[in-house]
């Protein structure tokens, strides 16, 4: 039975690439979003250790390529990830802090301002969203409410406004 040799270099120089390209299609810079370098990174740098134990066999071509791939990993990748990497004990240690308010500010401000670009004819404002600045901008752009699950405290209730 023949066996099949499985080139991991050459998987590697062709799904990298395709990595790299559908992590910055979205244009979006979310942390979360390097995760997938992980392994772009890691892979390489098990070379450079598989290449350290071939130094002996292969001499000064293989140690050289051992001291220029260390020197990469030492200038390029690891300066880029220090201050994620340092931050990491503050995040855990703040783990149980609700930092969800400022992100659904940021959220909300993203929502106002697509909302005002798109001018939907229906709009559906969420369970405890319904505050001054949804307001505004509804009678700014003359929405009317059509439905409310809770007509005697909106700000708990699901609203559905309709443009005029």
């Amino acid at each position: 039975m023949a066996t099949v040799e499985f080139d991991m270099n050459g998987v590697a120089t062709v799904i990298f690439p395709i990595v790299i390209w559908l992590l910055v299609m979205s244009g979006k810079a979310y942390g979360h979003y390097g995760m997938i370098l992980i392994p772009a990174v890691v892979y390489p740098i098990g070379l450079v250790f598989s290449d350290i134990e071939k130094i002996k066999e292969e001499g000064p071509k293989c140690a050289l390529l051992v001291v220029v791939s260390l020197y990469l990993i030492s200038a390029v990748i690891v300066p880029n990830w220090m201050p994620a990497v340092e931050g990491l004990p503050l995040v855990y240690e703040n783990r149980k802090e609700n930092q969800r308010s400022e992100i659904t500010e940021t959220i909300m401000e993203e929502y106002i301002e697509d909302l005002g670009k798109e001018l939907p004819k229906v709009i559906v404002v969420a369970w405890g969203r319904y505050d001054k600045r949804i307001r505004e901008f509804l009678k700014a752009n003359h929405y009317v409410m059509q439905y409310a699950s809770n007509n005697e405290n909106l700000l708990h209730s699901m609203i559905l406004f309709v443009k005029e």
